[in-house]
């Protein structure tokens, strides 16, 4: 009885000591979807909020500079060479412990530029062999399947294709109009006379604009397939899990070994993504190494 009392007391004091640390996320969250977006990393960071005390710092929204002194480790969600990464570089003090969660696939501008973060998360193992010189690299990724799961009940197949994402060049939107049948395109509309979104239009594919989380599910489901034939900085990563996830099938193009990678890999989820930060969480604040290279 002793025993298990201590043990209890142990345990307690952990998750104390565990919460009394705080952590600063640097992001550009766009602020038309950040109320609605429930995607992979947000269902993570709620779940890293049981242990760490959480604070947002969104570019986009403005605002002073945050007092770094006052946090313990920063997560940087970014590309490299985009604005929170940049952000970082410039005002994060060299001393503070801090990560990259790499979103994207530009590559790493320097040296100096990689070792400036004590852990690097990434996407992909396609992706992993441009930071494996570093001591700390941690895979997270992954999809909310708190949202995104097969429907409860048998759905009507409206759509033959749907393709997720912003309405830019590099996502390919000509092939898919190429493709036969009835297709949904959801994604931003920022200017409803976007070359891209009228070209949509005259080949009849309906559009939407961003969408909640749940709606989105929903849309897959009455979908049979989704397809992503974007090129390799086009994106696509979170669409074709989370239609995996939905139960429907997925598609990409055959030159893109990213996306390829994403429609055969364990279908990660937002627990796993939890994890695989928490992970980093513990080389930080346990002086863990986790390094990947294998």
């Amino acid at each position: 009885m002793l025993r298990l009392c201590m043990l209890v007391f142990l345990l307690s004091q952990s998750l104390l000591l565990a919460k009394s640390k705080s952590l600063l996320v640097i992001c550009d969250f766009s602020p038309k979807i950040v109320e609605m977006n429930k995607d992979g990393f947000v269902g993570a960071m709620e779940l890293l909020k049981q242990d760490y005390n959480v604070d947002y710092y969104n570019l986009n929204l403005g605002g002073k500079n945050p007092k770094f002194e006052a946090y313990d480790a920063i997560f940087v969600k970014s590309n490299w060479g985009c604005a929170p990464d940049l952000y970082a570089r410039k005002h994060i003090p060299p001393n503070l412990p801090k990560a990259l969660l790499i979103s994207g696939v530009n590559p790493v501008p320097s040296r100096e530029a990689m070792f400036f973060y004590d852990v690097l998360f990434y996407e992909t193992e396609w992706y992993r062999p441009q930071i494996q010189d570093h001591p700390c690299i941690i895979h997270a990724f992954g999809t909310n399947t708190s949202v995104m799961k097969p429907a409860e009940h048998q759905c009507e197949k409206i759509y033959d294709y749907i393709m997720v994402g912003e309405f830019k060049p590099e996502k390919r939107f000509e092939k898919f109009v190429e493709k036969e049948g009835r297709k949904l395109c959801v994604g931003l509309i920022y200017d409803p006379k976007n070359p891209i979104v009228l070209m949509l239009r005259k080949h009849n594919v309906e559009i939407h604009n961003y969408v909640s989380y749940e709606k989105l599910a929903e849309m897959y489901h009455s979908s049979r397939c989704c397809y992503q034939p974007c090129q390799i900085d086009g994106g696509g990563e979170r669409a074709i899990l989370e239609a995996r996830a939905c139960g429907i099938f997925v598609e990409t193009s055959a030159d893109n070994p990213k996306l390829l990678e994403l429609t055969t890999c364990p279908l990660y989820d937002h627990v796993y993504y939890y994890e695989q930060l928490k992970l980093g969480m513990e080389h930080i604040f346990e002086k863990k190494v986790y390094n990947e290279n294998r």
